[in-house]
């Protein structure tokens, strides 16, 4: 198997992006830092066309999207001119309510993703879910495997060892359904749960959950800090040099 291509997602350097043209310098020290491409989390003031131009003429692929639910039904049409113009087939959705996996609504919720499932397989692109770490309570992330049988997985590595399970295990339950990885590191502190250092320089096996997705031929291993140490720039370039120097 291939190793997985890195790419980060932009919501780690959002402070860097206030304007369109910040997400173009952003894009620009992204691809200078040696990432292969990048994981949209909106769109801000820039246009699809500046967006998917960026991307050409600094040599990033889009590995995907974060979308909310609602975002997929309100703007399809948009999302779908997006990836298609970018040459990617998935987009992912990035949070849910917690209630919304509980009774009595999750059937409700269930029905909505098989609907979203089915209208973007329709057009060639491939749905997945990004979890946190409640999703592993209460059985929530068992409904979703169980209720949307052709819905692909992004599994946020950091989110289910903060939930007590072991990254590589859940990676290996969902087998082929692993379409992406999100990697992040933690701190041993708990009192900095909220805040990731740099990759490699923490203590989660980042090393070993690689390694697995390379065996899983997943394509795409997301870099994410959803607060990272210092500048957020620094600290993905950081990361990028710290998983080259063991190979990846």
């Amino acid at each position: 198997m291939a190793k997985p291509r890195i790419s980060v997602q932009m919501y780690t350097v959002r402070d860097h992006l206030a304007t369109a043209d910040d997400m173009s310098a952003a894009l620009e020290a992204i691809a200078a830092a040696g990432y292969d491409g990048v994981e949209l989390a909106g769109l801000g003031d820039m246009s699809i066309d500046r967006f998917v131009g960026e991307l050409r003429k600094n040599k990033l692929a889009l590995s995907g999207a974060h979308v909310n639910i609602e975002g997929l039904q309100d703007n399809f049409d948009f999302w779908v001119e997006l990836l298609k113009k970018a040459e990617c087939g998935r987009v992912s959705i990035p949070h849910i309510d917690p209630v919304r996996l509980d009774e009595p609504v999750v059937a409700d919720t269930i029905a909505a993703f098989n609907d979203m499932l089915k209208r973007l397989a329709e057009v060639g692109i491939e749905l997945s879910y990004h979890n946190h770490e409640f999703e592993f309570f209460n059985g929530r992330h068992d409904r979703i495997v169980e209720g949307c049988p052709d819905m692909k997985f992004e599994l946020d590595t950091y989110w289910v060892e903060d939930a007590g399970r072991s990254a590589v295990e859940t990676m290996r339950r969902l087998g082929g359904r692993l379409a992406l990885v999100h990697i992040k590191d933690a701190f041993a502190d708990p009192e900095k749960r909220m805040q990731n250092p740099n990759l490699l320089d923490g203590c989660l096996d980042i090393a070993a959950i690689l390694t697995e997705a390379e065996k899983l031929g997943v394509e795409w291993a997301v870099v994410e800090m959803d607060n990272p140490v210092g500048d957020s720039m620094e600290a993905i370039t950081i990361s990028r040099k710290n998983l080259a120097g063991i190979g990846w």
